[in-house]
């Protein structure tokens, strides 16, 4: 059985099953946010989903992030924290200025039962971890896409929506060289 140190990797359908959801919700997210989720979900001493804080340094997807943009939340010891189960039992004000942290929280929550429910040979922590990592490489991905000049991005889109994919690639195709 694979352990914490050695991360089991989402298999690939799983993944494509679960990215529409997962990258509508990461692009509603504030990139400083993003960078903090990532920090949080690799450095979490227990992932858990449905439970904002648990550990030194763990929680859920959200609970996690929380933890590294307020380094207040670090340890244990805050009196409920551990008992509240969502972003907007504790802290209405954060989840209606970021809207999509309860969609985070959702699809996360629900990413990890599936995945464990696809490999209940796993422990629910390794399945948690599993899909920590995964979540934390998608939120990279967000991040270099929002990098890049997405005016390109939208052509291209518009470009195949209009004539389809072939036909883009007739349009593009180099004139031929006449031959001498």
């Amino acid at each position: 059985m694979p352990t914490l140190s050695q991360p089991v990797e989402i298999p690939r359908r799983f993944r494509a099953e679960r990215n529409e959801g997962l990258h509508r919700v990461l692009r509603g997210l504030p990139s400083d946010f993003l960078v903090a989720l990532i920090e949080g979900l690799e450095r979490a001493d227990e992932v858990v989903p449905g439970r904002l804080f648990a550990g030194q340094t763990g929680g859920c997807a959200v609970g996690v992030t929380l933890r590294v943009v307020e380094p207040e939340f670090d340890g244990p010891g805050r009196r409920g924290w551990g008992r509240k189960r969502s972003i907007g039992q504790l802290y209405r004000g954060v989840a209606k200025s970021i809207p999509h942290l309860h969609a985070l929280e959702q699809v996360f929550d629900r990413s990890v039962r599936l995945y464990h429910s696809q490999r209940p040979e796993l422990g629910k922590r390794e399945a948690a971890k599993a899909v920590a990592l995964w979540v934390a490489a998608e939120a990279r991905t967000e991040l270099l896409l929002r990098e890049l000049d997405s005016d390109w991005l939208r052509r291209l889109e518009a470009e195949v929506a209009t004539y389809g994919r072939f036909q883009r690639v007739e349009q593009h195709r180099p004139a031929p060289v006449p031959v001498a």
